[in-house]
C-alpha cells in the first residue's frame, strides 16, 4: 500500500523555518489554535502536487504561499515542499520503493519540480500523480469549505472527480492532445487542399504555354533545318565555282609562265643575231679597205687612179649603202621611237593610274568606316524597337489580363459585401476563444520546456551509466577469460607435474621390481616434506636411503634376497600408513616458505623435512646428526668439536658432504631430488590450481553480476531516453500547439480586423477597380496605337538597314576590285617599265648609229664633187682598177645581203616579242580577275559556313542534314517552305521559353502537394481512430468505475443516515444536433457534454430534498459519504481532511469516526481537527503552534505506538 511517509516543508506561508512531519500508515491528526497555521499544511501538499491556481491556496498570486516575514525574521526568497510517499507496493510507476516529489518557487514566479532527484515537467508530476488517483480536481485533499463546495459543485464538476478517482486522467489529457492534434491536421490538410487546388488551376495555362513553346521549337527547328539545307547547298555551290575558278587561275598562271619562258628565250635569240649582224657589217668594212690597199699597191699611178676611182666607186657605192642605212636605220628609229612613244613615260602613265586607284580604294574605306557604325546604330535601332515592340505586346497583354481579372474582382467585391458582415461577429467570438486557448497552452509549453531538459540530463547520465556498466562487463569478462587461462594452464603444468613424479626417473630396478611387487610399498622421499630449496641437500643427506622403499608389515627373505642386489638400502618399518591405507601424519615443521636469500644457517635436517613419526625414528636411528648450511665455509661453525668419524654429518645446499674434519664428497641423487621437487611443484601447483580456481570462481560471479547491472544500466537508460524522448515530444508538440494557436490566433485577429474594415473599404474599392479598369482599357487602345507606331518606325528602320548593308556591301566590294585593280596596276606598271627600259635602250643605239652614217654621208656628199672633177684624171687608172673594183663589189654585195637577212631577223624577232608581251599582259590581267573572283566566292563560302555553324549552335535539327539532301533540294521549293514556316512562327505569336521547366516544377510541387495531402488524410484517419478508441475505453472505465461507486454511495448514505437512502445518477446525455454527423465531432475535435453526475439523498422521516435544503451536519455528512464512495472504489495514498467534521454533533462524529476505523488499514487519513473525539482515534497527533515572531511550530506525539509517550518539537 502507498502512502505519506515524510512531509517537509520551508518557507511556505507561515512555515518559515525547516519543517518535517513524519507519518505512518492509520490516522494521523493535526490539532492547534485558530490561526496557527494548520490549514498551511494542507495547502502545502496541494501545492507540491502541481496546484497552478492561487486561489484555491488562499491567496492572490502564486508569490504569496513565499513567506513574507515578521518580526525577527526576514522574507523568504524561496517556497520549498516536498512529499516522501512509500511505494514498496508499485502504486506508482516507475518501480521505486519511494517516491519524493518537490517542489520549489522563487521570487521571480520560477517554478521547479523534482521527482527522486531529477528535475520534472509539471505534466510529468500530474501524469505521476494521476496514476495513483491524485489528479487535478484533489478529491483527496479536502480543505475548509470545500465540503459545501462539493455539493454545491455542478454535474460536471462531480463527474470530474469520478473520473480523477477512476484514474481517466492520463486518458483524458491524451484525448485532449489528440483533438489539439486532430484540429491542426485537419487545418493543415485544409491548407495542402487549398493550395494543391490553386497549383492545378495554374497548371492548365502552363500546359498551354508548354504546348506554345514546344509549337515554336518544332516550326523554328524545322526552319532552322530547311534553312541549313539551303545554305548547305549555297556552300556546296560555292565550293564548286571555288574549285573551278582555282584551276583556271592555274590555267592562266600556266600560260603566263610559258608565255614568260618565250619571251626570255626571243630576248636571249635577238641578243645572238645583234651580234652576228654586227660582225657582218665589221667583215664588209674590212673587205672594202683590204681592196682598196691592193689596188693601191697594184699600180701606184693606176694605183692612185684605181685608187680615186675606187674611192669615188666606193665612197659612192658607201653613199647608196648609207643612204640605204639610212633610210633603213631611220625607219627603224621610227618604229622604236614610234613604239616609245605608245609606251609613254613610266612615271606619267602608271603612277597617275595607280595614284588615282590608290585614292579610290582610300574614298571606299573613308565611306565604309562611316557606314560600319551607321549599320550597327540602325541594327541597334532595329533590336530596340523589336524590344519595345515585345514590350509593348506584354503590356498590353498584361493590361487585358488585369482588366479581366479587375472585373472578376468586381464582381467577387459585391458578394464578398454581404459575406462579411456576417463573418465580422463570428471573427471577435473566435479570437476571444484563441486568445484564451493561447494563454493555456503557452502556460503549458513553458513547463514543457523547461522539463524537457532535465529529462534529457538523466538521459545522458543514465546512458553514462549503462556505459560504465559495459565496460565493467569488459573488464569482468576479460578477468573471466585471464582465470580460464591461468586455470587451463595450472591443470597443465600439474598433470605434467604429476606425471613426472609417477615416473620415478632416477629410481634402481630393485626398487621398481619391489614397487611393482608390493603394491602397498612406497618410496621413502614419498613420504617426506622438503622445505622448498632444500631437495639436494636432504637426497645427498640421506645417501643410499634416499633410494629406500618403505613396505608395511614385514617382508620374506625371499623377496628380500631377490631384489638386494639391486637395492642400496631397504627399510621395512611399521606404522607408516593409517588404517585407510593412506600415508600417516607428518612431523616436523618442514613448512612451504622456500629459503630467502637472507634467512641465517645453519639448519637441522628435521628443521627442513616433514616426516611420519614411524619413518622419523627409523631415520634418526639410522643417520647422524645432520647439519644443513648455505656452503661449507660455514661449516667449521657447524662441524663437530669431537672430531670423531662417527659425529656430525655437515650438507651444503649444492650437496656437499663433510663429516668431522673431512670432505667426504659432493653427492648428486638426482633421481631422488628430481622426485623431491616434482613433489613440491605438484603441491604447489595444486595449491595454486585451488586459488585460480576460486578466482575464476569470483570473475564469472563479478561477470554475472555486470551482466545483471547492465540489464539494469540499460532498462534505465531506455527508461531515461523513453523519458526523455517523450518530454522533448511533448514539449516539441506544445510549441507546435502553441505556434499553431498563435497563428491561428494572429489569423484570425487579422480576420476580424480585416472583416471589420472590409465592409467599409469594398464600395470604395469596387469604384476604385471600375476606374483603375476603364485606366486599363484605354492603356490597352495607347498600347495598340504605339505598337503599331512602332511596327511602322520597325520596317523604315528595317528598310534603312537593308540599305546601309547593301551600300556597305556594295563599297566592300569596291573595296575588293580597287585592291585587286591596285595589284594588276603594279604588275602593269612593272613590265611597262621593262619594257620602256629596252625600246628605249634600242632606240639610243639606233639614234647613234643613224648618227654615224648621216656624218659619212655628209663627208661623201661634200667629197664627191671633187671626186668627179678627178674621176676624169683618174678614168685611166679607174680602167685599170675596174678588175678589181669589180671583184671588191661582188664582194660587199655578199655582205650586203648578210646584213640584210639579219635586219630581217631582228625584224620579226621584235613582232614577236611584241606579241609575247601583249600575251603576257592579257594573262596577268586575267589572273588578276580571276583572283578577285576568287576571293569573292571564298568570302561567300565563308560567310554561308558561319550561318550554317550558327543554326548548328542554335538549333538541333541542322546538325543531320546531309550533303546528299541538301544536293537534292530544290532551291525555289525550299525557299517557299521557309516562308510559310516562317509566317505560321509569326501566328503563333511570343511564347515563354521557361514554361517547360514551370510546368515541370508545378507538376512536382503538386505530386508533393497530393502526396502530403494523403499523409494528412491518414494521420487525420489514424487521429480519429485514436479518439474513438480513447472515447470508448474512457466510457467503459467510467461504467464500471460509476457502478461501484453508486453501490458504495447507497453504502455510505445507510452508515451515516441510518434510516436513510442515497443514489448517485448520470444526467441524461446532451444529444448531437440534428443532422450532424459523429464523424463531424471527432473531424473538428469536439466531444459532446459528458453526462454529470447528480446526487440524491432521502433521509429518514423526511421528504426527499434537494442537496441545497441540507442542514450544515447533513451536507457535512453526504460530502464524507461521497468522498467515501470514491475511496472505496478505488483508494488514494492518503485523504487529508481539514475540519470537515466541524458541523457535526457527537453522534454524526460517532458515525464518521467509526468509517475512519473501519478503513484505516486500506489507506491513510490526516485530519485537521479541533474535536476531541477526533483527536482519540489517532496513531500520531501533530500540534501547530504560532509564537509572537509570527513563525509556525510543529509539535508531535505518537500515541499508539506502545513506547513511553514522547513530546518533540519540529522545526
Amino acid at each position: 500500500m502507498a502512502f505519506l511517509k515524510a512531509f517537509s516543508l520551508r518557507g511556505f506561508k507561515t512555515f518559515a523555518r525547516p519543517t518535517e512531519l513524519v507519518f505512518e500508515p492509520g490516522v494521523t491528526v493535526i490539532i492547534g489554535p485558530n490561526g496557527s497555521g494548520k490549514s498551511n499544511l494542507a495547502d502545502a501538499v496541494l501545492w507540491a502536487l502541481g496546484e497552478q491556481s492561487p486561489g484555491t491556496l488562499r491567496g492572490k498570486a502564486m508569490q504569496d504561499v513565499i513567506f513574507a516575514g515578521s518580526d525577527g525574521h526576514k522574507a523568504s526568497g524561496a517556497a520549498e515542499v516536498r512529499l516522501l510517499f512509500e511505494n514498496s507496493g508499485g502504486a506508482f510507476p516507475g518501480g521505486y520503493a519511494e517516491v519524493e516529489i518537490t517542489r520549489r518557487l522563487l521570487r521571480d514566479g520560477t517554478s521547479h519540480y523534482v521527482v527522486n532527484g531529477v528535475p520534472r515537467r509539471l505534466l510529468d508530476v500530474q501524469e505521476l500523480c494521476a496514476a495513483v488517483g491524485l489528479g487535478r480536481e484533489m478529491h483527496s485533499v479536502i480543505s475548509q469549505g470545500r465540503v459545501e463546495e462539493l455539493l454545491n459543485s455542478s454535474p460536471a464538476a462531480r463527474r470530474a472527480l469520478v473520473e480523477e478517482a477512476a484514474g481517466l486522467m492520463l486518458l483524458k489529457k491524451r484525448r485532449e492532445r489528440t483533438a489539439t492534434k486532430l484540429e491542426r491536421v485537419s487545418a493543415d490538410l485544409a491548407r495542402v487542399g487549398d493550395i494543391e487546388h490553386e497549383v492545378r488551376n495554374a497548371l492548365r495555362p502552363l500546359k498551354q504555354q508548354v504546348n506554345a513553346a514546344q509549337r515554336h521549337q518544332e516550326l523554328s527547328e524545322r526552319i532552322a533545318r530547311v534553312e541549313a539545307t539551303l545554305t548547305l547547298r549555297e556552300i556546296m555551290e560555292l565550293e564548286a565555282q571555288q574549285n573551278r575558278l582555282t584551276r583556271e587561275v592555274a590555267t592562266v598562271t600556266e600560260r603566263r609562265q610559258e608565255a614568260e619562258r618565250e619571251l626570255t628565250q626571243l630576248r636571249t635569240s635577238r641578243e645572238n643575231e645583234e651580234r652576228g649582224f654586227t660582225q657582218a657589217l665589221a667583215v664588209r668594212e674590212a673587205q672594202a679597205a683590204t681592196v682598196n690597199r691592193i689596188q693601191s699597191e697594184a699600180r701606184r699611178l693606176r694605183e692612185r687612179r684605181d685608187d680615186l676611182a675606187q674611192r669615188i666607186g666606193r665612197w659612192e657605192a658607201d653613199l647608196g649603202r648609207l643612204e640605204r642605212r639610212e633610210a633603213v636605220d631611220g625607219a627603224d628609229l621610227a618604229n622604236v621611237q614610234a613604239r616609245l612613244a605608245a609606251l609613254g613615260h613610266p612615271e606619267g602613265w602608271g603612277v597617275g593610274r595607280l595614284a588615282k586607284v590608290r585614292s579610290l580604294g582610300q574614298q571606299v574605306t573613308v565611306e565604309l568606316e562611316r557606314l560600319r557604325p551607321l549599320a550597327v546604330r540602325s541594327r541597334e535601332q532595329e533590336d530596340a524597337h523589336k524590344d519595345r515592340i515585345l514590350d509593348l505586346e506584354g503590356a498590353r497583354s498584361r493590361d487585358r489580363q488585369k482588366a479581366e481579372l479587375l472585373e472578376r474582382e468586381i464582381a467577387e467585391l459585391s458578394r464578398r459585401r454581404g459575406h462579411a458582415q456576417t463573418k465580422g461577429v463570428e471573427a471577435g467570438e473566435a479570437v476571444e476563444v484563441l486568445r484564451q486557448e493561447l494563454a493555456v497552452t503557452l502556460r503549458r509549453r513553458d513547463e514543457a520546456a523547461a522539463a524537457a531538459e532535465p529529462a534529457a540530463a538523466a538521459a545522458r547520465a543514465a546512458a553514462a551509466t549503462a556505459a560504465a556498466a559495459r565496460q565493467q562487463l569488459g573488464e569482468a569478462r576479460a578477468a573471466s577469460r585471464r582465470a580460464e587461462e591461468r586455470v587451463a594452464t595450472l591443470e597443465g603444468r600439474a598433470r605434467i607435474a604429476r606425471q613426472t613424479a609417477e615416473r620415478r626417473e632416477g629410481l634402481p630396478d630393485g626398487a621398481r621390481e619391489l614397487l611393482r611387487t608390493l603394491g602397498s610399498a612406497g618410496l621413502l622421499v614419498e613420504h617426506l616434506d622438503v622445505r622448498p630449496g632444500f631437495e639436494r641437500a636432504v637426497a645427498a643427506a640421506l645417501g643410499p636411503l634416499a633410494d629406500a622403499v618403505l613396505v608395511e608389515g614385514r617382508v620374506s627373505a625371499e623377496l628380500l634376497a631377490g631384489t638386494a642386489g639391486t637395492m642400496e638400502v631397504l627399510a621395512a618399518v611399521d606404522g607408516v600408513w593409517d588404517g585407510a591405507g593412506s600415508r600417516g601424519a607428518v612431523d616436523g615443521p618442514a613448512g612451504t616458505e622456500a629459503l630467502g636469500p637472507e634467512e641465517p644457517g645453519p639448519w637441522s635436517l628435521w628443521e627442513v623435512i616433514g616426516v611420519p613419526s614411524g619413518v622419523r625414528s627409523v631415520l634418526m636411528r639410522l643417520l647422524p646428526e645432520v647439519v644443513v648450511v648455505r656452503e661449507l665455509r660455514e661449516a667449521d661453525a657447524a662441524a663437530d668439536d669431537s672430531g670423531r668419524a662417527g659425529g656430525r654429518l655437515v650438507v651444503t645446499l649444492s650437496g656437499e658432504l663433510l663429516r668431522g674434519e673431512f670432505h667426504a664428497a659432493r653427492r648428486v641423487a638426482a633421481g631422488p631430488e628430481a622426485l623431491l621437487r616434482a613433489r613440491r611443484a605438484v603441491e604447489e601447483l595444486e595449491r595454486e590450481l585451488r586459488e585460480a580456481r576460486t578466482a575464476l570462481a569470483e570473475a564469472q560471479e563479478a561477470a554475472v553480476a555486470a551482466e545483471r547491472t547492465l540489464g539494469e544500466a540499460h532498462a534505465e537508460r531506455e527508461a531515461r531516453e523513453k523519458a526523455a524522448a517523450a518530454a522533448r515530444t511533448e514539449a516539441a508538440q506544445l510549441i507546435e500547439e502553441a505556434e499553431g494557436m498563435e497563428r491561428r490566433l494572429r489569423d484570425a485577429t487579422e480576420v476580424a480586423e480585416r472583416l471589420q474594415t472590409e465592409g467599409e473599404h469594398l464600395v470604395a474599392a469596387e469604384t476604385s477597380l471600375r476606374e483603375e479598369a476603364e485606366y486599363l482599357r484605354e492603356s490597352v487602345i495607347e498600347a495598340e496605337r504605339e505598337l503599331q507606331e512602332s511596327r511602322v518606325v520597325l520596317a523604315a528602320e528595317r528598310e534603312q538597314a537593308s540599305r546601309v548593308r547593301e551600300t556597305v556591301a556594295r563599297l566592300e566590294e569596291k573595296r575588293a576590285q580597287a585592291s585587286v585593280l591596285e595589284a594588276r596596276l603594279r604588275e602593269r606598271v612593272r613590265a611597262h617599265e621593262a619594257e620602256h627600259a629596252r625600246v628605249t635602250g634600242e632606240c639610243s643605239l639606233l639614234q647613234g648609229r643613224l648618227a654615224g652614217v648621216r656624218r659619212r654621208v655628209q663627208a661623201l656628199r661634200a667629197a664627191l664633187p671633187a671626186a668627179r672633177d678627178l674621176l676624169g684624171v683618174m678614168e685611166a687608172l679607174a680602167e685599170r682598177g675596174a678588175g678589181f673594183a669589180a671583184q671588191a663589189e661582188a664582194q660587199i654585195q655578199v655582205s650586203r645581203q648578210t646584213t640584210a637577212g639579219f635586219a630581217d631577223m631582228l625584224r620579226r624577232m621584235a613582232d614577236r616579242e611584241s606579241h609575247l608581251q601583249r600575251t603576257l599582259t592579257d594573262c596577268s590581267e586575267e589572273a588578276v580577275d580571276l583572283q578577285v573572283r576568287l576571293a569573292h566566292e571564298q568570302d561567300a563560302l565563308g560567310d554561308a559556313r558561319e550561318r550554317l555553324g550558327v543554326l548548328k549552335q542554335r538549333h538541333l535539327s541542322p546538325r543531320a542534314v546531309t550533303a546528299e539532301e541538301a544536293g537534292a533540294l530544290d532551291v525555289d521549293v525550299a525557299e517557299t517552305k521557309v516562308e510559310q514556316l516562317r509566317r505560321r512562327l509569326e501566328a503563333l505569336g511570343p511564347v515563354n521559353p521557361l514554361a517547360d521547366r514551370e510546368y515541370r516544377e508545378t507538376a512536382e510541387r503538386l505530386a508533393f502537394l497530393e502526396e502530403q495531402r494523403k499523409d494528412l488524410e491518414d494521420s487525420l484517419n489514424e487521429l480519429r481512430r485514436i479518439i474513438r478508441d480513447l472515447d470508448e475505453h474512457t466510457t467503459r472505465v467510467f461504467s464500471e468505475f460509476f457502478t461501484q461507486t453508486a453501490a458504495n454511495f447507497a453504502e455510505m448514505v445507510a452508515v451515516l443516515f441510518p434510516g436513510g437512502r442515497g443514489e448517485l445518477r448520470l444526467e441524461e446525455a446532451v444529444e448531437a444536433e440534428p443532422g450532424e454527423p459523429e464523424e463531424d465531432t471527432v473531424d473538428r475535435g469536439l466531444r459532446r457534454p459528458p453526462a454529470g453526475v447528480q446526487i440524491f439523498i432521502k433521509l429518514p422521516q423526511k421528504a426527499p430534498r434537494t442537496l441545497t435544503l441540507l442542514s450544515g451536519g447533513e451536507k457535512a455528512l453526504a460530502a464524507i459519504a461521497f468522498l467515501f464512495a470514491l475511496f472505496l472504489a478505488r483508494p488514494c495514498p492518503f485523504y487529508i481532511l481539514d475540519e470537515v467534521e466541524a458541523a457535526l454533533d457527537d453522534i454524526n462524529i460517532g458515525r464518521f469516526l467509526s468509517l475512519v476505523r473501519r478503513y484505516q488499514d486500506r489507506t491513510q487519513f490526516l485530519i485537521i481537527t479541533h474535536q476531541r473525539r477526533t483527536m482519540e482515534i489517532a496513531d500520531t497527533l501533530y500540534g501547530v503552534t504560532m509564537g509572537t515572531d509570527g513563525v509556525s511550530r510543529v509539535l508531535s506525539r505518537r500515541l499508539r505506538s506502545g513506547a513511553p509517550e514522547t513530546e518533540a518539537r519540529a522545526g
